[in-house]
Order: structure tokens, then C-alpha cells, then sequence
């Protein structure tokens, strides 16, 4: 039972977006917005011109398509050979991390199968480093923090993003690169972690399956809580606009923590956050 809660919490959370191109980023906090949901929502610009093989993004924005587009979520994955013969040679933030790999392993699905969309590939923790929160990626175990955010002191440390081209250098060279390899042919899809799935990671310090620092920060000091996760939100929304601008037709927001928090509590260290960075996002 708990892993089907776990499931529908992941699917309940994950934000469909298409793409938006905006001005250079700028730091923008609207107003937090309280309706807002964190169901599957989808924003359009109605100035995109998409092709016949867009049909993933024409479905997305609720156009009467010809059939059901498909792409798998996993889809660069261990279930291929010729992607496990790079996981055996390189470790996994190289292979996110430099773009000849990184291409090469987003476009092997799409070559092999025809499927409606590429997902570059990537990890939702790839932007923490330059803001001062560094981890690795063990086999068989996931990612590790080898110095989790415990203090006020760490929360003050952590760098906000503003100029992701120097900050994260190889995000816009894979992503354009992809774009020019699918422009016309497939869509290209991009994706953040959600602030309190970012949060509980870096606090954690990797998987946890009681989630007990961040809960206890939550309780006692919700205001480090609430600070640190400002700092991400203003973070991630340039992340994600960088994104937009570098190709990504469809951008996924994941909120895979969610399932660790009670409904007044997602409310107040995780909605609240999502939708900011939604909404200063779509403002940049």
C-alpha cells in the first residue's frame, strides 16, 4: 500500500508544462498563489509554431490529435544495452554532465523506437552543486550529500541561481544541441525537481524513508525551513526558464517528496513553493 500511495503522490504531483520563452531572467516574486493545485497543469505560448511531429506537445495543450502519443518516462535507461555500456564506464554525473553523452544517451530511445518525445538526460539534483550543495551518485544506492544543510549558517550559504550559462555551462550546450537533433522530428522535454523534493534531499543528505531531519526542521525551526526553501524556489525558477530558452518544449516539475508530508504540511513547506516557482517562472 504504501508504495501505490507513494506512486499516486508522484503522479499527482508531476506539472506538465509546454514551453514558454521568456526575457533574461531577473529576480520577480509575485505573490504566493493559494489556489493553486499541483495536479498535472499545462501552460501554452500561443505564438509556438509546431510541426505534424509535435503531437506530444498538441496533446498536451488539448488539441484533437491523430492517436495517443507515447513516450516512456525511463526511457534512457537500464534497459538498454548500449545505454549500460556508458553506466559501466562512466559515472553518472559525467555522463549528465558532459554533452556528447548526455545527447547521445537522450537520443538512443528515439532512435531505436520513434517515441513522441525526448527527454534529455539529467537528474533533478543537477543544479545543487552550483549552489553550493554537492553529491554524487552512488550505484545501486542514489544520490548522496556529503554535507547535508542542517543550520541556519548552511541555509545562508547556499548560492541563489542567477546566470545558469556560467553557472551550470553544459545545461544550455546539451539542450540546444537536442533541439537541433529533434527539431521537426520529436519533442523535446525538460524537467526540474519541485522545491521541497530538493529541500528534503539536500537536508536528508540522499534517500530517506522517514525523512526525520527535515520533518524535525519543519517542526522546530520552520523558519530555516521556509528560508532555505525560498532560496530554491528563486533558484529553480531560472533554472527551469534557462531551460525553456535553451529548447525544452515541455518542461515536468517533480514533487517525488511528497508523500512524506500531512496535507497541512504540504501546504504550508511545499504548495506554497511549487507555486511560487510557477508563477515567478511564467513572470521572468
Amino acid at each position: 500500500m504504501l508504495q501505490i500511495f507513494r506512486l499516486l503522490s508522484f503522479v499527482l504531483t508531476l506539472l506538465c508544462f509546454h514551453a514558454y520563452r521568456y526575457s533574461t531572467p531577473q529576480q520577480i516574486r509575485p505573490s504566493k498563489l493559494a489556489g493553486t493545485t499541483t495536479s498535472s497543469s499545462l501552460v501554452t505560448n500561443p505564438n509556438t509554431i509546431l510541426t505534424d511531429a509535435d503531437i506530444l506537445v498538441r496533446a498536451y495543450k488539448g488539441e484533437k490529435v491523430e492517436r495517443t502519443p507515447v513516450w516512456l518516462m525511463r526511457q534512457a535507461g537500464r534497459y538498454m544495452a548500449d545505454f549500460r555500456k556508458f553506466s559501466e564506464k562512466f559515472g553518472f554525473r559525467e555522463r549528465s554532465e558532459t554533452p556528447e553523452i548526455a545527447v547521445e544517451l537522450s537520443l538512443q530511445p528515439w532512435k531505436r523506437f520513434g517515441v513522441d518525445g525526448v527527454i534529455m538526460f539529467s537528474d533533478i539534483l543537477t543544479p545543487l552543486p552550483a549552489m553550493g550543495v554537492d553529491f554524487t551518485i552512488i550505484p545501486n544506492k542514489g544520490p548522496r550529500i556529503a554535507r547535508p544543510i542542517r543550520s541556519m549558517e548552511d541555509v545562508q550559504s547556499i548560492k541563489v541561481l542567477s546566470d545558469i550559462k556560467s553557472e551550470v555551462p553544459f545545461l544550455s550546450k546539451i539542450l540546444e544541441s537536442l533541439r537541433a537533433e529533434t527539431a521537426g522530428k520529436t519533442s523535446l522535454i525538460g524537467f526540474i525537481g519541485a522545491p521541497w523534493t530538493l529541500v528534503a534531499y539536500s537536508i536528508e543528505g540522499g534517500h530517506s524513508k522517514l525523512a526525520t531531519n527535515v520533518k524535525r526542521m519543519c517542526l522546530e525551526q520552520p523558519e530555516m525551513a521556509h528560508a532555505l526553501l525560498e532560496k530554491y524556489s528563486d533558484s529553480l525558477c531560472v533554472y527551469a526558464s534557462h531551460q525553456i530558452d535553451s529548447g525544452a518544449q515541455i518542461l515536468q516539475i517533480f514533487e517525488s517528496w511528497a508523500h512524506h508530508l500531512s496535507e497541512e504540511q504540504f501546504l504550508t513547506f511545499a504548495k506554497v513553493f511549487l507555486a511560487d516557482t510557477i508563477t515567478t517562472f511564467f513572470f521572468l
